[in-house]
């Protein structure tokens, strides 16, 4: 069963501390290579009939393009059963462009990120700079200030 829970987690005993090593490309085919990428990125993890998410994934595109535009943002559904056809339609609904949408349809790069296990809450946003997971924030996210200014800091030195 999947889980929907608000929580704001730092990386602990059994989460990657340490950034995983991935690559996937995203719906117009632009690939993402983490070895290669040098700066901060944020995660997003999320499935077609997650009801938190409908309202998360705009709010998180909004703030990404706003204060953070040169930070990638990677909304990455795990579930081998969402097709590229469900997902495409779930994020035209809720307005989210399918330049940050990636399909990892065997879940590889989300076990990587939760100590080898499948995802089982969403949402799930992970925040990364240099090669550490920095913050890592599970359910649904109200993007207040306080929260605004703990992405923000992904950018600064």
């Amino acid at each position: 069963m999947l889980l929907m829970a608000v929580a704001l987690v730092y990386p602990a005993a059994g989460f990657a501390q340490e950034a995983p090593k991935f690559f996937l490309s995203n719906f117009e085919g632009k690939r993402f290579d983490s070895r290669k990428h040098q700066g901060p990125y944020v995660v997003s993890f999320f499935f077609v009939n997650c009801p938190p998410c409908v309202k998360e994934m705009p709010a998180l595109q909004e703030l990404m393009e706003m204060d953070l535009p040169g930070v990638p943002l990677l909304f990455i559904d795990p579930v081998k059963d969402d097709t590229r056809e469900s997902i495409k339609r779930f994020v035209r609904k809720i307005n989210v462009s399918l330049t940050y949408v990636y399909h990892d349809a065997f879940g590889r790069v989300g076990k990587k990120f939760n100590g080898g296990k499948f995802f089982r809450e969403f949402p799930t946003i992970i925040a990364v700079k240099g090669n550490s997971v920095v913050f890592r924030l599970v359910g649904s996210q109200e993007f207040n200030d306080r929260l605004k200014r703990k992405f923000i800091r992904l950018a600064t030195p």
